[in-house]
């Protein structure tokens, strides 16, 4: 993420001391349309805690219905996997309008997410051990999805016809969701469960950013943007495309 900062800095020392007409003037508006990549520090821990959430809950519930030894599982085979962290991935919109030829004023917002699971299963005595389990005794699956949104605004200037830049401040919503689902095919599905909870934090934003006019017509938007603290902290990189008109 520090990368955008410097190549910020770069562009606009490089481009700033350029004088020529502008590419846009009063009245001009710019809609530009992006990629979204955001990273949630708490992201990680949040997939962790579920995963063992997703195991702890299985073992309880297999321990109570087939055993009586917990975490002991005779003439069975228990497989799973714990969920991997998965930057989220979203689309990024910004509208900008100019107010004169120098100062103008621009709008952005972004949606970004990311799923993974959690899963647990026992087939009880297996006839071969390595095969892949298709239909378990029992089952559990915890799918982790974890949403962003951001609503900012703030001022733009005009360096000269190739640079802008901006700087942006609004909110945030960050929330982290799961369903649990637990099934039971041993005993035709009379002990299947399924469990959901979420938890969401909103909190204020700034960005910074900059558009580059290859033309009178197409703009190439760039922008970092941050917010939160702790495990709700997050930072992103936005880059996309705009059309003047």
């Amino acid at each position: 993420m520090k990368s955008i900062t410097k190549f910020l800095v770069c562009a606009t020392l490089g481009l700033g001391g350029l004088t020529a007409q502008a590419h846009a003037a009063s009245g001009d508006s710019t809609v530009s349309l992006g990629f979204a990549h955001l990273q949630l520090s708490g992201l990680n821990n949040f997939v962790k805690d579920l995963s063992l959430h997703n195991l702890d809950t299985f073992n309880n519930f297999v321990n109570k219905n087939y055993f009586n030894s917990p975490g002991e599982y005779d003439d069975a085979f228990v497989r799973g996997h714990d969920g991997k962290e998965k930057s989220p991935l979203g689309m990024n919109i910004k509208y900008r309008y100019e107010i004169t030829d120098e100062i103008g004023v621009i709008t952005s917002f972004a949606w970004a997410r990311s799923m993974t699971n959690a899963q647990a299963f026992i087939d009880v005595k297996p006839s071969d051990p390595s095969r892949e389990v298709k239909k378990p005794a029992a089952s559990a699956r915890t799918d982790i999805r974890a949403n962003y949104w951001s609503l900012l605004s703030g001022p733009s200037w005009r360096f000269n016809e190739y640079l802008s830049v901006y700087s942006m401040a609004g909110v945030t919503v960050a929330k982290v969701t799961y369903d649990l689902k637990v099934n039971d095919n041993l005993n035709g599905g009379v002990g299947s469960f399924s469990e959901s909870n979420s938890t969401k934090k909103t909190s204020i934003a700034w960005s910074v950013g900059a558009q580059f006019n290859f033309n009178e017509s197409v703009t190439m938007d760039v922008t970092y943007e941050s917010s939160g603290s702790g495990d709700w902290k997050t930072d992103g990189l936005f880059a996309g495309i705009g059309l003047k008109f």
